[in-house]
């Protein structure tokens, strides 16, 4: 049902979606096109895990769910710090993956041009230059 409460719930998941993937896509493919070592993708990924996992308890602490029914129960908390963990986890490794991809095609492209580029400068160089 379309209430305040999670229409402000949706698009506050989308803003942070949004912002979320513009940061952490341009951060690892940054690391990606530097080479950089391993400590700094972990230190990377450390530090989005925590950021998505902030998100999800913030979500949940503004936008509470609403328990409709009399055998309704409020899960432990263990289970939203374990739900909101794997989540965290999910979202940081979607990000390297889309990261990891984008790197793959650019590297992909830029050898197709330099083959290209190299095709073209033995053709020019064959080409007899005529002074006259």
């Amino acid at each position: 049902m379309l209430t305040a409460n999670y229409l402000g719930k949706e698009l506050f998941g989308l803003i942070f979606q949004t912002i979320f993937y513009y940061f952490s896509l341009n951060y690892f493919n940054r690391l990606m096109v530097k080479k950089s070592r391993a400590f700094y993708y972990i230190r990377a990924a450390g530090a989005m895990i925590i950021i998505c996992f902030g998100y999800y308890a913030a979500r949940h602490f503004l936008f509470p769910e609403n328990s409709s029914g009399e055998k309704a129960t409020i899960p432990q908390p263990a289970i939203f710090i374990f739900s909101y963990t794997v989540s965290s986890i999910f979202l940081t490794g979607v990000s390297i993956l889309l990261a990891y991809l984008n790197n793959l095609r650019d590297e992909k492209k830029n050898a197709r041009y330099w083959r290209r580029k190299r095709c073209s400068w033995k053709w020019i160089n064959r080409r007899p230059i005529l002074n006259f």
